[in-house]
């Protein structure tokens, strides 16, 4: 067998493949792999997860002995440290350590060795160890080479790997004299650049022939088809450097018909394998609402259908596990389970089964401290869990689809964590978090185009050992810096007299400077690089061959070496080999007056209302068409947050009032005083938290907490107070009365009904009933709304209770700044009333009011026009055809009225020019 290598080679694929036999061309893994597969020595290596977690051990031994150099940083991130420490341990041993202390050793490598002599030998598998069992072998046994040639330079390899191929008779070829002894020609561009970097004699400036170009643009995806573009111009024997966003290039060549390399970029964010950080972030108390959120809206959730939706759909507007809400998802989801299986009673059972055992299984967990930890064991079981899931869900599968690769592989991961962690006494949330990242550090590669027949070789920069016609220099910025050797002076020559030879940091320096150079040398007659100027929005470093390019003089005429896409687009001048489809810029909609339907598309009445839908359908009628009749719906994404905002936090509020009025209150309302009141709600507050309002429990909310208690208890002592005021004897919290019928549907004759809660119902000492509604804010708005008779909640509210005049005064509470407002006369002792000095106040008057902008309205609708009434459209509601002014004036919209504030169809009611 003959083998090629070198430190780029891995992966290497020839741009112009002969045939052979016996031949191998690699690098460092695939030589690794093929003379332990040859010298029999093939076997089970440990996970870079299982090494890092051996060696935290063996450094926690050792510091339990006495403070150690590391001590410090390992009590606070001690996988971080062993991580760190084994790696300079692996650089050590491939430079040519033996493990054993030497004299003069400083007290961080003497601690080394210490920690060597107590390591696990099972997890002595770096790439150093394996080197020096494979040369050890060699002692006895023989790979059968035929011939090793060497593509690098002996003193710029490891002494690991020197040692090794000098065992084994390697060859050394000066690749990069190969590559500039058979440069361009001398008198394109290409060949004067090389040999200008080569250090050789150039004679003439740059024509700009084409040979040489750097192509410039923000987007990526328009670099890309640019180089799509160039590639299919340029035809066959095309070679590829590799970089950064290398599926998009993919995207773009197969946009343009071109083969495809098929390239698939791995990350840790797959869609599959995040349910296993999903799942143990619901391990640690207090629960995150959002994490559970998440948890449940994940596509592959291993929680029924029939139970995540529900849930997620309760902690939107109450974050917390055990509430009203909560419970009220359960039964709907065992109510819709009972439904759709009533007539098959073994397929019931299994799916109400179903639904009680992912509850315990994946949601009602018992909680740990995050810093205290929690017991390995509790991780390896919920580890468990989602393995035997994943192991499922994969069997399910087409056996070779990419989603059941990564469940197999999210399977893999759970275990693997899962038997790293057993062992363990305790872990707290961060060495899992630890634990985790080392287990997924690769990540996973998305499902994957086949690689085309005739596609370009795709490589890294190193890997150009041998001339290739044309070159396509994809991702042409900025390369990462080597890390800085952890190393001192003096530590660097107690190694060398113990044998170890670390490499030069400049030697390193000079070895990534001289394979960086080899794409360049390696093209004969084109290259063209793309740079990004621009990625995930930060600036993008240029590659030092782009600021070598741009730092030479005048006179050597370098500006037509370059291309700025976006100058070219913006131009219209593009050049060739690249052509742009040009698209006229289309303005968008402008906002109308209003929207009219043809006859064709009527827009029926609705057989139930509510207090929402008719403020919709009075004042923002487009808002109530398009989310009533046509039923719009925001995408599930626009509620995967959770929020403590001010809904929140009235309806937290609102939740206390229910229970102190509850038949089951601790809490004597009538008589309470502040001081009882205020023991009351330190009991009543704690309890509520978990249940409807956990985003409050953790770290970083306790202020809005706190502020939120003291704003519950001023607002529900001012309310015990108004009640006093009004002599009530008896309160009813978030009451639903019973349906009334106010209009019926023309073209049926059809109710329509009206159907509401009430906050509270009072009753007072003459049995008189009053209607209180709670907001948080907004006192400003509700004074106007009773000072133009327009207070909609309270007459529909009014109207649910009485059915027909009188109907019960109203009253709105304002919780954060406890103001009273209400247009009766009398009702509240010490309170005034807000009247109108132009017209007749009151629920019952507001109802008429309302019946008359009701028929208004539905006419309008009945005729399929469609009033657009926003603040973003800044429309004046008295302007257009006779029609279209409210027969009441007092009923106008108006931006005070904050109309259009949380309308959800905003981007479809158009848009101001811009001034």
């Amino acid at each position: 067998m003959k083998v090629t290598f070198g430190l780029c080679l891995d992966g290497f694929a020839s741009a112009d493949p002969q045939p052979s036999f016996d031949e191998v061309v690699c690098g460092p893994v695939g030589l690794l792999r093929l003379l332990e597969l040859r010298l029999g020595l093939v076997g089970a290596l440990p996970s870079h997860g299982r090494r890092v977690v051996g060696y935290r051990d063996a450094l926690a031994a050792l510091a339990a002995a006495g403070p150690q150099f590391y001590s410090v940083s390992f009590a606070q991130d001690d996988y971080a440290v062993a991580e760190t420490l084994l790696r300079w341990r692996d650089e050590l041993v491939l430079a040519g350590w033996d493990g054993l202390a030497a004299p003069g050793f400083s007290p961080r490598l003497a601690t080394l060795a210490a920690v060597e002599a107590t390591l696990d030998p099972a997890l002595s598998t770096g790439e150093g160890d394996r080197l020096r069992t494979i040369a050890a072998a060699l002692d006895d046994r023989s790979p059968q080479f035929d011939r090793v040639t060497v593509t690098d330079p002996l003193h710029e390899l490891p002494a690991r790997w020197r040692q090794l191929l000098q065992k084994l008779g390697a060859k050394f070829l000066d690749a990069d004299a190969a590559l500039t002894a058979a440069l361009g020609a001398p008198d394109i561009d290409l060949g004067k650049f090389q040999r200008l970097v080569a250090g050789l004699a150039v004679a003439a400036p740059f024509r700009g022939d084409g040979s040489l170009n750097v192509v410039r643009a923000y987007s990526t995806e328009t670099l890309a088809l640019a180089a799509a573009q160039w590639r299919r111009a340029a035809g066959a024997n095309v070679a590829v450097v590799e970089g950064a966003d290398l599926p998009v290039l993919d995207a773009a060549l197969a946009r343009t018909d071109e083969p495809v390399a098929g390239v698939a970029a791995r990350s840790v964010h797959r869609a599959i394998p995040q349910v296993l950080p999903l799942a143990l972030r619901l391990l640690w108390r207090p629960l995150d609402p959002q994490h559970l959120l998440e948890f449940l809206m994940h596509p592959v959730c291993p929680v029924t259908g029939w139970l995540r939706h529900r849930l997620a759909e309760a902690l939107r507007d109450a974050p917390g596990v055990g509430g009203a809400p909560w419970l009220e998802a359960l039964e709907s989801a065992r109510q819709a389970v009972r439904k759709r299986f009533a007539a098959d009673p073994a397929a019931l059972k299994e799916n109400l089964e179903r639904i009680e055992a992912d509850l315990n299984e994946w949601i009602i967990l018992a909680g740990h401290d995050p810093v205290v930890g929690a017991p390995g064991e509790a991780i390896t079981d919920a580890c468990a869990r989602v393995a035997r899931w994943a192991g499922r869900r994969a069997n399910s599968k087409v056996a070779d689809s990419p989603e059941a690769a990564l469940f197999r592989a999210l399977a893999a991961a759970a275990s693997e964590l899962g038997e790293l962690t057993r062992t363990r006494d305790v872990l707290t949330r961060a060495q899992v978090e630890r634990l985790l990242r080392l287990v997924q550090s690769t990540g996973w590669a998305g499902a994957p185009q086949a690689a085309e027949l005739g596609v370009a070789p795709v490589r890294a920069a190193g890997a150009f050992v041998e001339p290739v016609d044309a070159l396509l220099w994809w991702d042409a910025s900025e390369r990462p810096t080597a890390s800085t050797a952890p190393w001192t002076g003096t530590e660097r020559d107690t190694l060398h007299r113990a044998g170890v030879e670390l490499l030069p940091e400049a030697a390193l320096l000079k070895t990534n400077a001289r394979l960086a150079l080899r794409p360049l040398l390696a093209a004969r007659r084109r290259l063209v690089l793309f740079q990004p100027l621009q990625r995930a929005g930060e600036k993008v470093g240029e590659h030092p061959l782009v600021t070598r390019l741009r730092a030479l003089p005048k006179e050597w005429n370098t500006q037509p070496l370059f291309r700025d896409l976006d100058r070219e687009a913006l131009a219209d001048a593009p050049t060739t080999p690249l052509a742009w489809t040009k698209l006229e810029p289309r303005p968008l909609p402008r906002p109308q007056r209003c929207w009219q339907l043809p006859p064709s598309a009527p827009i029926p009445a609705r057989e139930y209302e509510s207090y929402t839908s008719l403020s919709s359908f009075i004042f923002t009628p487009h808002d109530y068409v398009l989310d009533r009749v046509a039923r719009l719906r925001a995408g599930p994404l626009a509620g995967a947050s959770v929020i403590p905002d001010f809904r929140l936090f009235g309806n937290l509020i609102h939740r206390l009032t229910e229970r102190m009025f509850a038949a089951t209150s601790t809490l004597a309302w009538p008589t309470a005083t502040e001081a009882q009141l205020a023991r009351w709600l330190a009991v009543q507050w704690p309890t509520l938290l978990p249940e409807e309002g956990a985003t409050l429990l953790l770290p970083g909310r306790q202020s809005e907490s706190v502020r939120l208690q003291e704003t519950a208890q001023r607002a529900l002592l001012r309310l015990l107070e108004v009640l006093r005021a009004m002599r009530a004897v008896s309160v009813k919290a978030d009451v639903e009365p019973e349906r009334r019928t106010f209009r019926t549907i023309s073209a049926t004759g059809k109710p329509i009904w009206l159907t509401g809660r009430v906050d509270l119902l009072v009753t007072d000492a003459e049995g008189r009933q009053v209607v209180v509604d709670l907001k948080l804010g907004g006192a400003d708005k509700r004074t106007v709304e009773l000072e133009q008779n327009r207070a909609l909640q309270l007459a529909v509210y009014g109207f649910l209770v009485a059915g027909a005049p009188p109907f019960p005064p109203g009253v709105f509470l304002i919780l954060n700044n406890q103001k009273v407002l209400t247009d009766e006369p009398g009702l509240i002792a010490g309170e005034a009333p807000i009247l109108s000095e132009t017209r007749a106040t009151g629920p019952a008057s507001c109802w008429q009011d309302f019946l008359t902008m009701w028929d208004w309205r539905r006419k309008q609708l009945d005729r399929g026009l469609i009033e657009v009434s926003t603040v973003a459209g800044g429309l004046d509601a008295t302007a257009g055809p006779p029609d279209l002014v409210p027969p009441l004036a007092n009923w106008i919209p108006t931006k005070a009225d904050g109309l259009g504030e949380y309308s959800p169809h905003g981007a479809l009611t158009g848009w101001e020019e811009e001034q």
